[in-house]
Protein backbone atom coordinates (compact mmCIF):
# COMPACT_ATOMS: atom_id res chain seq x y z
CA UNK A 1 0.00 0.00 0.00
CA UNK A 2 1.66 3.28 -1.18
CA UNK A 3 -0.36 5.65 1.40
CA UNK A 4 -1.36 4.92 4.64
CA UNK A 5 -3.51 7.36 6.14
CA UNK A 6 -4.89 7.23 9.64
CA UNK A 7 -6.87 10.13 10.98
CA UNK A 8 -7.87 11.13 14.86
CA UNK A 9 -11.39 12.59 13.18
CA UNK A 10 -13.32 11.88 10.33
CA UNK A 11 -12.48 14.40 7.42
CA UNK A 12 -16.43 16.04 7.50
CA UNK A 13 -15.08 18.22 4.60
CA UNK A 14 -14.21 15.72 1.84
CA UNK A 15 -17.69 13.57 2.64
CA UNK A 16 -19.46 16.78 2.60
CA UNK A 17 -18.33 17.83 -1.51
CA UNK A 18 -19.07 14.18 -2.26
CA UNK A 19 -22.48 14.58 -0.88
CA UNK A 20 -22.79 17.68 -2.78
CA UNK A 21 -21.26 16.24 -6.13
CA UNK A 22 -23.80 13.57 -6.20
CA UNK A 23 -26.78 15.37 -4.78
CA UNK A 24 -26.34 17.67 -7.78
CA UNK A 25 -25.98 15.04 -10.34
CA UNK A 26 -29.32 13.62 -9.38
CA UNK A 27 -31.08 16.31 -9.40
CA UNK A 28 -30.99 20.25 -9.33
CA UNK A 29 -34.05 20.60 -7.14
CA UNK A 30 -34.08 17.65 -4.39
CA UNK A 31 -32.08 16.21 -2.02
CA UNK A 32 -30.22 19.15 -1.31
CA UNK A 33 -27.54 19.55 1.40
CA UNK A 34 -28.01 19.95 5.43
CA UNK A 35 -28.49 24.19 6.16
CA UNK A 36 -25.38 23.38 8.89
CA UNK A 37 -23.34 21.24 5.85
CA UNK A 38 -24.09 23.33 3.63
CA UNK A 39 -22.57 26.32 6.52
CA UNK A 40 -19.58 23.96 7.45
CA UNK A 41 -18.80 23.57 3.23
CA UNK A 42 -19.08 27.13 2.76
CA UNK A 43 -17.27 28.03 6.25
CA UNK A 44 -13.98 25.54 4.68
CA UNK A 45 -14.26 26.85 1.34
CA UNK A 46 -13.80 30.57 3.99
CA UNK A 47 -11.20 29.72 5.35
CA UNK A 48 -8.96 28.49 2.34
CA UNK A 49 -9.91 31.45 0.49
CA UNK A 50 -8.73 33.67 3.53
CA UNK A 51 -5.56 32.32 3.91
CA UNK A 52 -4.68 32.89 0.07
CA UNK A 53 -6.40 36.27 0.09
CA UNK A 54 -4.51 36.99 3.06
CA UNK A 55 -1.11 35.47 1.62
CA UNK A 56 -2.10 38.21 -1.44
CA UNK A 57 -2.38 40.73 0.71
CA UNK A 58 1.01 40.74 2.31
CA UNK A 59 2.89 40.32 -1.37
CA UNK A 60 1.16 43.22 -2.89
CA UNK A 61 2.30 45.46 0.43
CA UNK A 62 5.53 43.93 0.42
CA UNK A 63 5.91 44.75 -3.24
CA UNK A 64 4.52 48.22 -2.79
CA UNK A 65 7.17 48.56 -0.01
CA UNK A 66 9.83 47.47 -2.26
CA UNK A 67 9.36 50.44 -4.50
CA UNK A 68 9.36 52.70 -2.15
CA UNK A 69 12.25 50.89 -0.52
CA UNK A 70 13.65 50.78 -4.09
CA UNK A 71 13.29 54.86 -4.35
CA UNK A 72 15.38 55.69 -1.35
CA UNK A 73 18.68 57.22 -1.71
CA UNK A 74 21.63 54.81 -1.57
CA UNK A 75 23.03 54.12 1.87
CA UNK A 76 19.65 55.23 3.53
CA UNK A 77 18.30 53.41 6.85
CA UNK A 78 15.19 53.21 8.83
CA UNK A 79 15.69 54.47 12.76
CA UNK A 80 14.79 51.02 14.48
CA UNK A 81 11.24 51.62 16.12
CA UNK A 82 10.35 49.40 19.71
CA UNK A 83 7.52 51.37 20.59
CA UNK A 84 4.77 49.40 22.21
CA UNK A 85 1.56 50.51 21.20
CA UNK A 86 -0.71 51.47 24.53
CA UNK A 87 -3.09 48.75 25.04
CA UNK A 88 -0.96 46.45 23.03
CA UNK A 89 1.21 45.16 25.93
CA UNK A 90 3.60 42.37 25.61
CA UNK A 91 1.54 38.99 27.47
CA UNK A 92 3.64 37.96 30.05
CA UNK A 93 4.14 33.87 30.73
CA UNK A 94 5.78 33.62 34.30
CA UNK A 95 7.43 30.27 34.70
CA UNK A 96 9.18 31.44 37.60
CA UNK A 97 5.83 30.44 39.93
CA UNK A 98 3.95 27.44 39.95
CA UNK A 99 2.37 26.31 36.54
CA UNK A 100 -1.51 27.07 36.66
CA UNK A 101 -1.76 23.20 36.51
CA UNK A 102 -0.22 20.23 35.88
CA UNK A 103 -1.65 17.80 33.12
CA UNK A 104 -1.34 14.39 31.38
CA UNK A 105 -2.07 14.84 27.49
CA UNK A 106 -1.74 12.03 25.12
CA UNK A 107 -1.24 13.25 21.35
CA UNK A 108 -4.99 13.20 20.20
CA UNK A 109 -5.48 15.84 22.97
CA UNK A 110 -3.15 18.07 20.76
CA UNK A 111 -3.20 16.40 17.42
CA UNK A 112 -6.01 16.06 14.69
CA UNK A 113 -4.97 13.98 12.87
CA UNK A 114 -1.86 11.82 11.52
CA UNK A 115 -1.01 10.69 7.91
CA UNK A 116 1.62 8.35 6.89
CA UNK A 117 3.17 8.98 3.41
CA UNK A 118 6.08 6.41 1.86
CA UNK A 119 8.08 8.85 -0.10
CA UNK A 120 9.55 7.41 -3.58
CA UNK A 121 13.15 6.93 -3.09
CA UNK A 122 15.04 10.06 -2.77
CA UNK A 123 17.33 10.04 -5.87
CA UNK A 124 20.19 10.80 -4.17
CA UNK A 125 23.51 9.73 -5.79
CA UNK A 126 25.82 10.84 -3.02
CA UNK A 127 25.64 7.35 -1.25
CA UNK A 128 23.23 9.38 1.46
CA UNK A 129 20.09 7.50 1.47
CA UNK A 130 20.38 7.08 4.83
CA UNK A 131 20.78 10.25 6.04
CA UNK A 132 18.56 12.97 7.90
CA UNK A 133 16.29 14.79 6.14
CA UNK A 134 13.75 17.80 7.26
CA UNK A 135 10.81 18.95 5.42
CA UNK A 136 8.34 21.67 4.29
CA UNK A 137 4.50 21.51 3.61
CA UNK A 138 2.62 23.41 1.55
CA UNK A 139 -1.55 22.53 0.44
CA UNK A 140 0.30 20.72 -2.57
CA UNK A 141 3.85 19.78 -2.02
CA UNK A 142 6.15 18.16 0.54
CA UNK A 143 9.59 19.70 0.17
CA UNK A 144 12.42 17.53 1.32
CA UNK A 145 15.93 18.85 1.91
CA UNK A 146 18.86 17.71 3.57
CA UNK A 147 22.62 17.05 2.74
CA UNK A 148 22.02 16.00 -0.71
CA UNK A 149 20.01 18.83 -2.02
CA UNK A 150 16.69 19.80 -2.21
CA UNK A 151 13.71 17.63 -3.63
CA UNK A 152 9.69 17.90 -4.65
CA UNK A 153 7.20 15.65 -3.59
CA UNK A 154 3.22 15.61 -4.47
CA UNK A 155 0.94 14.80 -1.29
CA UNK A 156 0.95 11.30 -2.36
CA UNK A 157 4.68 10.73 -1.43
CA UNK A 158 5.38 10.68 -5.50
CA UNK A 159 8.62 12.21 -6.33
CA UNK A 160 8.38 15.24 -9.26
CA UNK A 161 11.55 16.76 -9.38
CA UNK A 162 14.48 17.91 -7.52
CA UNK A 163 15.18 21.51 -7.07
CA UNK A 164 18.79 21.44 -6.57
CA UNK A 165 21.18 18.49 -6.59
CA UNK A 166 24.37 19.48 -4.14
CA UNK A 167 27.62 18.87 -5.27
CA UNK A 168 29.43 17.05 -2.83
CA UNK A 169 32.84 15.43 -3.36
CA UNK A 170 35.65 14.00 -1.28
CA UNK A 171 33.40 13.38 0.92
CA UNK A 172 33.32 9.83 4.01
CA UNK A 173 30.75 9.11 6.47
CA UNK A 174 31.31 7.91 10.11
CA UNK A 175 29.42 6.84 12.88
CA UNK A 176 25.56 5.72 10.94
CA UNK A 177 23.19 4.38 13.25
CA UNK A 178 20.29 3.69 12.32
CA UNK A 179 20.18 5.28 8.98
CA UNK A 180 21.10 8.21 11.14
CA UNK A 181 24.48 10.36 11.24
CA UNK A 182 26.01 10.99 14.05
CA UNK A 183 28.91 12.27 12.83
CA UNK A 184 30.60 13.42 9.57
CA UNK A 185 34.46 12.85 8.25
CA UNK A 186 34.60 15.32 6.04
CA UNK A 187 38.55 15.26 4.49
CA UNK A 188 39.78 17.43 1.53
CA UNK A 189 35.48 18.38 0.82
CA UNK A 190 33.97 20.16 -2.20
CA UNK A 191 30.58 21.66 -1.59
CA UNK A 192 28.14 23.31 -4.08
CA UNK A 193 24.52 23.85 -3.37
CA UNK A 194 22.17 24.62 -0.77
CA UNK A 195 22.72 24.72 2.89
CA UNK A 196 20.86 25.34 6.02
CA UNK A 197 16.68 25.95 6.24
CA UNK A 198 14.04 26.30 3.37
CA UNK A 199 11.20 28.50 3.65
CA UNK A 200 8.28 28.77 1.69
CA UNK A 201 6.00 31.87 1.13
CA UNK A 202 3.42 31.24 -1.36
CA UNK A 203 4.17 29.47 -4.49
CA UNK A 204 8.10 30.67 -3.48
CA UNK A 205 10.74 28.14 -2.24
CA UNK A 206 13.54 30.68 -0.53
CA UNK A 207 17.36 28.93 0.26
CA UNK A 208 20.71 30.00 0.58
CA UNK A 209 23.34 28.42 -1.81
CA UNK A 210 27.60 28.52 -1.32
CA UNK A 211 30.13 27.55 -3.22
CA UNK A 212 33.24 26.96 -0.74
CA UNK A 213 35.92 26.68 -3.59
CA UNK A 214 35.07 30.21 -5.05
CA UNK A 215 33.81 31.73 -1.98
CA UNK A 216 30.39 32.71 -3.07
CA UNK A 217 26.89 32.48 -0.94
CA UNK A 218 23.57 33.47 -2.79
CA UNK A 219 19.88 34.02 -1.71
CA UNK A 220 17.97 32.72 -4.16
CA UNK A 221 14.20 32.31 -4.86
CA UNK A 222 12.10 29.33 -6.53
CA UNK A 223 8.62 29.18 -7.85
CA UNK A 224 7.23 25.44 -6.85
CA UNK A 225 4.96 25.85 -9.99
CA UNK A 226 8.24 26.17 -12.64
CA UNK A 227 6.95 23.55 -15.24
CA UNK A 228 9.20 20.61 -15.09
CA UNK A 229 8.60 16.99 -16.00
CA UNK A 230 7.77 14.46 -13.47
CA UNK A 231 10.90 12.06 -13.28
CA UNK A 232 10.37 8.46 -13.10
CA UNK A 233 12.29 6.44 -10.60
CA UNK A 234 14.32 4.87 -10.80
CA UNK A 235 16.81 6.88 -12.86
CA UNK A 236 20.01 8.95 -11.70
CA UNK A 237 19.74 12.68 -11.27
CA UNK A 238 22.33 15.45 -12.69
CA UNK A 239 24.12 17.28 -10.64
CA UNK A 240 23.32 20.88 -10.00
CA UNK A 241 24.12 22.96 -13.71
CA UNK A 242 26.84 25.61 -13.70
CA UNK A 243 23.92 28.24 -13.11
CA UNK A 244 22.05 27.26 -10.10
CA UNK A 245 18.52 26.53 -10.22
CA UNK A 246 15.88 29.66 -9.58
CA UNK A 247 16.41 33.23 -9.20
CA UNK A 248 18.51 35.19 -7.27
CA UNK A 249 17.30 37.50 -4.93
CA UNK A 250 20.78 38.95 -3.57
CA UNK A 251 24.15 38.24 -3.56
CA UNK A 252 25.38 37.29 -0.08
CA UNK A 253 28.51 37.99 1.89
CA UNK A 254 29.78 34.90 4.25
CA UNK A 255 28.71 36.78 7.15
CA UNK A 256 25.06 36.71 5.70
CA UNK A 257 25.31 33.15 4.79
CA UNK A 258 26.13 32.45 7.88
CA UNK A 259 28.39 31.08 10.71
CA UNK A 260 28.86 27.09 9.49
CA UNK A 261 29.31 24.82 12.38
CA UNK A 262 30.45 22.55 9.45
CA UNK A 263 30.08 22.86 5.45
CA UNK A 264 26.50 21.37 5.67
CA UNK A 265 25.18 23.58 8.91
CA UNK A 266 24.70 27.18 9.30
CA UNK A 267 23.52 28.58 12.73
CA UNK A 268 22.75 31.68 11.00
CA UNK A 269 19.90 32.14 9.03
CA UNK A 270 18.58 34.05 6.17
CA UNK A 271 15.00 34.64 6.38
CA UNK A 272 12.42 35.89 3.37
CA UNK A 273 9.70 38.54 3.90
CA UNK A 274 8.88 38.89 0.48
CA UNK A 275 10.42 38.13 -2.82
CA UNK A 276 12.57 41.93 -2.41
CA UNK A 277 12.94 41.71 1.35
CA UNK A 278 14.80 39.43 3.43
CA UNK A 279 16.04 39.53 7.04
CA UNK A 280 19.39 37.84 8.69
CA UNK A 281 18.90 36.41 12.11
CA UNK A 282 22.78 36.13 13.42
CA UNK A 283 23.85 32.78 15.57
CA UNK A 284 22.90 32.81 19.44
CA UNK A 285 26.70 33.66 20.11
CA UNK A 286 27.45 36.49 17.44
CA UNK A 287 23.85 38.37 18.54
CA UNK A 288 25.29 38.21 22.64
CA UNK A 289 28.72 39.19 21.47
CA UNK A 290 27.98 41.69 18.66
CA UNK A 291 24.72 43.21 20.14
CA UNK A 292 22.81 42.52 16.88
CA UNK A 293 19.33 41.00 16.82
CA UNK A 294 18.68 40.88 12.93
CA UNK A 295 19.53 43.28 10.18
CA UNK A 296 16.94 43.46 7.02
CA UNK A 297 17.58 44.05 3.96
CA UNK A 298 15.81 45.41 0.75
CA UNK A 299 16.36 45.36 -3.30
CA UNK A 300 19.50 44.89 -4.15
CA UNK A 301 20.57 43.63 -0.72
CA UNK A 302 20.17 47.23 0.81
CA UNK A 303 20.72 47.37 4.40
CA UNK A 304 17.16 48.66 4.85
CA UNK A 305 17.31 48.40 9.37
CA UNK A 306 19.82 47.19 12.28
CA UNK A 307 18.09 46.07 15.08
CA UNK A 308 20.56 45.87 18.29
CA UNK A 309 20.84 43.89 21.30
CA UNK A 310 21.58 45.34 24.43
CA UNK A 311 21.35 42.71 26.29
CA UNK A 312 25.57 41.21 25.33
CA UNK A 313 27.94 39.76 27.21
CA UNK A 314 30.44 41.11 29.14
CA UNK A 315 33.85 40.51 29.20
CA UNK A 316 33.84 36.79 29.01
CA UNK A 317 36.38 35.08 30.70
CA UNK A 318 36.25 31.60 28.62
CA UNK A 319 38.02 30.27 25.06
CA UNK A 320 34.90 27.88 24.61
CA UNK A 321 31.10 28.61 24.99
CA UNK A 322 28.74 25.54 26.45
CA UNK A 323 25.97 25.10 24.45
CA UNK A 324 27.95 25.64 21.37
CA UNK A 325 27.03 28.69 19.20
CA UNK A 326 23.31 27.81 18.81
CA UNK A 327 20.76 29.04 16.28
CA UNK A 328 18.46 31.94 17.66
CA UNK A 329 15.05 30.96 17.41
CA UNK A 330 11.89 31.87 14.88
CA UNK A 331 8.62 31.34 13.78
CA UNK A 332 5.95 32.21 11.44
CA UNK A 333 2.40 32.46 12.62
CA UNK A 334 -0.21 34.09 10.60
CA UNK A 335 2.18 35.08 7.92
CA UNK A 336 3.64 37.44 10.34
CA UNK A 337 7.41 36.91 11.52
CA UNK A 338 8.85 36.19 15.47
CA UNK A 339 12.15 36.03 16.82
CA UNK A 340 13.68 34.62 19.88
CA UNK A 341 17.37 35.56 20.75
CA UNK A 342 18.10 32.13 23.34
CA UNK A 343 19.74 33.63 25.63
CA UNK A 344 16.78 35.67 26.16
CA UNK A 345 13.33 36.54 27.74
CA UNK A 346 11.40 37.90 25.00
CA UNK A 347 9.77 37.16 21.77
CA UNK A 348 9.65 39.73 19.17
CA UNK A 349 6.98 40.41 16.40
CA UNK A 350 8.96 41.48 13.04
CA UNK A 351 7.05 44.41 11.63
CA UNK A 352 8.12 46.25 8.09
CA UNK A 353 10.21 48.26 7.59
CA UNK A 354 11.53 49.11 11.15
CA UNK A 355 9.91 47.65 14.03
CA UNK A 356 10.44 44.87 16.48
CA UNK A 357 7.83 45.10 19.05
CA UNK A 358 7.60 42.56 22.15
CA UNK A 359 4.94 39.76 21.78
CA UNK A 360 5.52 37.74 24.51
CA UNK A 361 7.76 38.09 27.38
CA UNK A 362 8.98 34.51 29.54
CA UNK A 363 8.99 36.38 33.04
CA UNK A 364 11.93 33.92 34.80
CA UNK A 365 12.31 35.96 37.87
CA UNK A 366 15.27 35.73 40.44
CA UNK A 367 16.37 32.62 38.07
CA UNK A 368 16.84 34.35 35.00
CA UNK A 369 20.70 33.74 33.71
CA UNK A 370 22.46 36.67 32.62
CA UNK A 371 24.66 36.16 28.76
CA UNK A 372 27.91 35.55 30.12
CA UNK A 373 25.81 32.58 32.96
CA UNK A 374 23.95 30.74 29.86
CA UNK A 375 27.16 30.58 27.78
CA UNK A 376 29.61 29.60 30.58
CA UNK A 377 30.24 26.06 31.20
CA UNK A 378 28.50 24.98 34.22
CA UNK A 379 27.18 28.35 35.45
CA UNK A 380 23.25 27.38 34.53
CA UNK A 381 22.54 24.90 37.44
CA UNK A 382 19.48 26.99 39.77
CA UNK A 383 18.47 28.80 36.53
CA UNK A 384 15.21 28.48 34.35
CA UNK A 385 15.72 29.09 30.05
CA UNK A 386 13.62 27.69 26.81
CA UNK A 387 15.37 24.23 25.73
CA UNK A 388 13.96 24.70 22.11
CA UNK A 389 11.37 25.93 19.88
CA UNK A 390 8.54 28.04 20.26
CA UNK A 391 4.84 27.01 18.53
CA UNK A 392 2.26 29.19 18.14
CA UNK A 393 -1.45 28.54 17.27
CA UNK A 394 -4.55 30.04 17.88
CA UNK A 395 -4.87 28.94 21.07
CA UNK A 396 -2.13 27.61 22.62
CA UNK A 397 2.10 28.64 22.42
CA UNK A 398 4.23 25.41 22.81
CA UNK A 399 7.73 25.69 24.70
CA UNK A 400 10.52 24.06 25.96
CA UNK A 401 12.35 24.63 29.14
CA UNK A 402 15.01 23.79 31.80
CA UNK A 403 13.64 24.23 35.49
CA UNK A 404 15.70 25.52 38.45
CA UNK A 405 16.31 22.01 39.06
CA UNK A 406 17.86 21.22 35.91
CA UNK A 407 14.71 19.10 34.56
CA UNK A 408 13.39 19.61 31.18
CA UNK A 409 10.18 20.18 30.94
CA UNK A 410 7.16 20.90 28.52
CA UNK A 411 4.89 24.08 28.91
CA UNK A 412 1.79 25.52 27.39
CA UNK A 413 0.62 28.46 26.91
CA UNK A 414 -3.51 29.00 26.54
CA UNK A 415 -3.52 32.55 25.05
CA UNK A 416 -7.10 32.98 25.94
CA UNK A 417 -7.10 32.53 29.64
CA UNK A 418 -3.40 33.17 30.08
CA UNK A 419 -2.55 29.90 32.19
CA UNK A 420 0.57 28.04 32.20
CA UNK A 421 0.55 24.63 32.19
CA UNK A 422 3.15 22.02 32.07
CA UNK A 423 2.14 18.39 30.64
CA UNK A 424 3.63 15.70 33.69
CA UNK A 425 3.76 12.60 31.39
CA UNK A 426 5.90 14.30 28.27
CA UNK A 427 9.26 12.94 28.63
CA UNK A 428 10.06 13.08 24.85
CA UNK A 429 6.65 14.21 23.44
CA UNK A 430 3.66 13.43 24.18
CA UNK A 431 2.72 9.60 24.53
CA UNK A 432 0.78 8.01 21.26
CA UNK A 433 -2.68 7.19 21.86
CA UNK A 434 -3.25 6.89 17.84
CA UNK A 435 -0.47 4.64 16.33
CA UNK A 436 1.29 3.63 19.56
CA UNK A 437 4.66 4.29 19.05
CA UNK A 438 5.66 7.52 18.29
CA UNK A 439 5.85 9.89 20.77
CA UNK A 440 5.92 13.64 19.55
CA UNK A 441 6.08 17.14 20.46
CA UNK A 442 5.49 20.08 18.00
CA UNK A 443 8.56 21.90 16.59
CA UNK A 444 7.25 24.20 13.76
CA UNK A 445 3.91 24.44 12.00
CA UNK A 446 3.03 25.94 8.32
CA UNK A 447 -0.24 28.13 7.84
CA UNK A 448 -2.45 25.36 8.07
CA UNK A 449 -0.82 24.01 11.53
CA UNK A 450 0.81 21.13 9.83
CA UNK A 451 4.22 19.52 10.40
CA UNK A 452 6.13 17.23 8.41
CA UNK A 453 8.84 14.69 9.80
CA UNK A 454 10.80 12.20 7.41
CA UNK A 455 11.90 8.99 9.00
CA UNK A 456 13.58 5.57 7.56
CA UNK A 457 11.91 3.04 7.67
CA UNK A 458 14.36 1.44 9.74
CA UNK A 459 13.93 3.41 12.39
CA UNK A 460 10.04 3.06 12.31
CA UNK A 461 10.27 -0.59 12.33
CA UNK A 462 12.57 -0.83 15.32
CA UNK A 463 10.39 1.45 17.05
CA UNK A 464 7.23 -0.87 16.54
CA UNK A 465 9.34 -3.62 17.82
CA UNK A 466 10.01 -2.23 21.30
CA UNK A 467 7.15 -3.06 23.94
CA UNK A 468 8.21 -0.04 26.49
CA UNK A 469 7.19 2.16 23.67
CA UNK A 470 3.74 0.90 23.01
CA UNK A 471 0.70 3.08 24.38
CA UNK A 472 -1.93 0.60 25.69
CA UNK A 473 -4.91 2.67 24.24
CA UNK A 474 -3.38 3.16 20.80
CA UNK A 475 -6.21 2.47 18.34
CA UNK A 476 -4.68 2.11 14.99
CA UNK A 477 -1.50 -0.02 16.60
CA UNK A 478 -1.78 -3.15 14.75
CA UNK A 479 -3.10 -1.35 11.77
CA UNK A 480 0.24 1.02 11.66
CA UNK A 481 2.42 -1.88 12.83
CA UNK A 482 1.28 -3.84 9.29
CA UNK A 483 1.79 -0.36 6.96
CA UNK A 484 5.37 -0.49 7.78
CA UNK A 485 6.00 -3.84 8.03
CA UNK A 486 5.48 -3.39 4.54
CA UNK A 487 8.29 -0.65 3.94
CA UNK A 488 11.41 -1.57 2.76
CA UNK A 489 14.69 -1.02 5.36
CA UNK A 490 15.69 2.22 2.83
CA UNK A 491 12.29 3.42 2.91
CA UNK A 492 11.29 7.16 3.86
CA UNK A 493 8.66 7.84 5.40
CA UNK A 494 6.27 11.17 6.03
CA UNK A 495 4.51 11.87 8.75
CA UNK A 496 2.35 14.78 8.69
CA UNK A 497 0.49 16.10 11.72
CA UNK A 498 -1.94 18.52 11.89
CA UNK A 499 -2.44 20.07 15.22
CA UNK A 500 -6.57 20.97 16.08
Amino acid sequence: MKRYWYTVMQNLSSLLLIIMVLSITVSCNRNKLKTDEKSLVQTIRTEEEQLAYEQQQREEQEKQLADSLAKLPKGFRFKEDRNVEQGNMPKIINIAKKPTDTVSLVLSDVVKSVEYIRLDPIPDSTNLRNGTFSAKLTSKYIIVYGVSGIYLYNRDGKFLKPIIQNEIKNMGIENMYRGVRTSWSSGNLFYRGQVGEVWVLGDNLYYTTVDFEKQKYSYRQYNLETPGSTITLPTSVERIPPELPGKEIARLTKGQAGSFQNRFTSVATTIPLGEHIFINVPSAWSTASKGTNLVMYGPGNDTICKFSNNNTVQNYPHTLISRGDTRNRRYFFNGQLFIYPMFSDTVFKVILPNKLIPEYVFDFGEYKPTPNEYFSPGELSGKIYLSSDIVETSNKIFFEYFDIDGIEKFGIYRKQTGEFITVSNCKHGLPDDSDGFLSYWPKTLNSQNEECKILLASSLKYLIQNPLLEHPEASRKQETKRFIEQLDENDHVAIIYKLK
